[in-house]
């Protein structure tokens, strides 16, 4: 049951992230590379995707840091 609400909570703050963020992130997470993820997005490059990656990837760190293990 916290592991559903954390999870609820989490989708919950990236439907907050700027579009091409959000969903840069919610490819990765289904395990697409990316370069696919640029492509999919038409980003530039695959360096485009991975630094929207990371980006989210530190919002999520900032956001929850100290209440969950993933976020440590």
């Amino acid at each position: 049951l916290t592991v559903g609400r954390q999870v609820a909570e989490v989708c919950a703050y990236m439907a907050t992230f700027p579009p091409p963020m959000q969903a840069a992130l919610e490819l990765w997470l289904d395990d697409h590379g990316f370069a696919e993820i640029a492509t999919t997005l038409a980003l530039a490059d695959a360096d485009a995707a991975r630094a929207l990656v990371r980006a989210g990837q530190a919002r999520l760190r900032d956001r929850f840091r100290g209440r969950a293990p993933l976020f440590a």
